[in-house]
């Protein structure tokens, strides 16, 4: 039996602990517009109070960073693409690009990197701040502050072990034009053994 599996001591019935249709995670967003947390661009994450979020917490199951013309924008931009389980134990995705995909590598720098651990052994905050352009201070927009802890090593290995069996992505973002940077995935790790040994160095540099 996985680690993400329960069984029903009555009926001996196996069950996973996390939800996950094939491609098809549930969709988080965040919009550096307003700062605000959503799911697929519609429902906004509330508090309690039936406030927006002022912060979302998660811990990833995996994720890769990557350069992509996604989603009819006109130029290549810089994303992190991050998978995880949600409070209802769903299989979910949020997306950050450009200036808000400088805080995870700031993260796995100053926080990971010489404690040989990697995003996925961390549970991360993401608190949106707003800033103000330089250049014209009648734009803001809202970046992402992280901050974070070391996650529980069982549910490390749950995520571990389902990414592993169900190789987790998004169909939607598979794009054979994007060229992946650092990727902590079993479905884009075999996507780079698959690629011809000069790319995938080209990747590592």
């Amino acid at each position: 039996m996985r680690a993400y599996q329960t069984v029903n001591e009555e009926t001996g019935e196996v069950k996973d602990k996390f939800l996950y249709f094939p491609g098809m995670p549930k969709g988080y967003r965040f919009d550096a517009r307003t700062g605000q947390f959503n799911i697929e661009g519609k429902k906004p994450l509330l508090d309690k109070k039936g406030s927006p979020v002022k912060n979302f917490t998660f811990q990833p199951i995996s994720f890769r960073f990557f350069t992509d013309q996604m989603f009819g924008r006109e130029r290549v931009e810089r994303w992190i693409e991050i998978f995880f389980a949600d409070e209802r134990g769903h299989i979910s995705a949020i997306m950050f690009n450009g200036t808000n995909v400088e805080p995870f590598e700031t993260l796995l720098r100053t926080e990971c990197l010489y404690e040989g651990i990697t995003l996925t052994d961390l549970v991360i905050t993401a608190t949106p701040t707003q800033v103000t352009s330089k250049k014209d201070p009648s734009k803001s927009w809202y970046v992402v502050e992280l901050t974070s802890d070391l996650a529980d090593e069982e549910v490390t290995k749950q995520l571990s072990q389902f990414d592993e069996d169900f190789k987790i992505f998004r169909k939607e973002t598979v794009n054979d034009n994007a060229v992946l940077g650092l990727v902590k995935s079993h479905y884009f790790e075999g996507v780079l053994a698959l690629e011809p040994s000069s790319e995938k160095e080209a990747i590592n540099q």
